[in-house]
This record gives structure tokens, C-alpha cells and sequence, in this order.
């Protein structure tokens, strides 16, 4: 067993928990979609922790991957993608979720370099696929922006 994996069951089971208590304040409709996907992640990543736990039963011992795992960390690469995380949010706000979202995965895509082709079905996919779930399905009102 590997410290990395406790890391990463418990983050999972965290981050989990707080989209379960966010979720319960959705109308009851819009809940159905995020409670499949919350508890597929919690089944997963139970079924993670059983694996991990037997893994460890056999071996006796955890571990320590963290030097390994971070040796090839791109520091520029990080900030860059997290500023434009942070980027995205204000423009959330101000252009809209549809707009803020194209140009969100139009710019880190780029950034990443991605090529042109995958780039394009992403974004088309990807935006087909947000508006038939949320817009479409779920009836799900999604920031306008104080633009549009």
C-alpha cells in the first residue's frame, strides 16, 4: 500500500461528502443526476479502499510514492492551468457558464497543446453535452453572466 492511495481515498471520499451536502439543496429533480454520479464515485472508490486494505494485508507495509509521483512536477504547467481555473470562475460571472466554459477549455486546451482536431470535437462534445444534461434534462439554470 501506498501513501499516495490513502491521500487519494480520502480526498476522494471528502470532495464526495461536499457535493452530497451541496446537492441536497438542489430542487429534487435536479438531484437525481449528481446523487448516480456521487454514489458511483463513493462505490468506486470503496471498492479502491477494499483492494488497497487487502493489498496491505498481504505486504504489511505503506510505502512512500510521494517523491516518486512529484519528481516530474511541472510547476509552470500547474500555475498556468490553475490561474486559468481561477480566470474561469470570473468569467463565469461576467460572460456567462456557456461562454466562460468554451473559452475556459478553448485556452487550456491550447495551453496544453492539444491539436486541432481533438481540440474541436472536445469542445463540441463536451458543450453538446453540458446543454442536453443541465439545460435540456436536468432544467438546471446555469449563470447567465451580467453580459448576456
Amino acid at each position: 500500500m501506498k501513501k499516495s492511495d490513502i491521500s487519494v481515498i480520502v480526498v476522494i471520499y471528502v470532495i464526495t461528502f461536499i457535493f452530497f451536502v451541496s446537492t441536497l439543496a438542489f430542487p429534487s429533480d435536479a438531484q437525481i443526476y449528481p446523487m448516480i454520479v456521487m454514489a458511483i464515485l463513493a462505490l468506486l472508490n470503496t471498492l479502491y479502499l477494499i483492494q488497497c486494505v487487502m493489498k496491505f494485508a498481504k505486504v504489511k507495509k505503506i510505502t512512500n510514492d510521494y517523491p516518486i509521483i512529484f519528481a516530474s512536477f511541472q510547476h509552470k504547467q500547474f500555475f498556468v492551468v490553475l490561474g486559468l481555473c481561477i480566470l474561469y470562475i470570473v468569467l463565469m460571472s461576467i460572460l456567462g457558464f456557456y461562454s466562460a466554459t468554451f473559452l475556459y477549455m478553448l485556452g487550456t486546451m491550447a495551453f496544453l497543446k492539444v491539436s486541432k482536431k481533438p481540440l474541436i470535437i472536445t469542445l463540441v462534445c463536451f458543450m453538446a453535452m453540458v446543454y442536453a444534461t443541465f439545460t435540456l434534462f436536468l432544467n438546471v439554470p446555469l449563470p447567465t453572466g451580467i453580459l448576456m
